[in-house]
């Protein structure tokens, strides 16, 4: 038995690896794109109900 680990197996991690990278992207993304839609939904309740008075 050799020692160094299954080019298949170093392949499904490098892969795992990737997947999880894109994930972090991703969230960082959502919660970005989420502070812009509070803040828009914020402007849009301060219009609102300036237009109410």
């Amino acid at each position: 038995m050799s020692p160094l680990p299954d080019p298949r197996l170093l392949e499904e991690v490098g892969d795992l690896t990737h997947l999880i990278r894109r994930v972090i992207q991703a969230q960082s993304i959502i919660s970005r794109s989420r502070n812009v839609a509070s803040q828009y939904n914020v402007g849009k309740i301060i219009v609102l109900s300036r237009m109410a008075y």
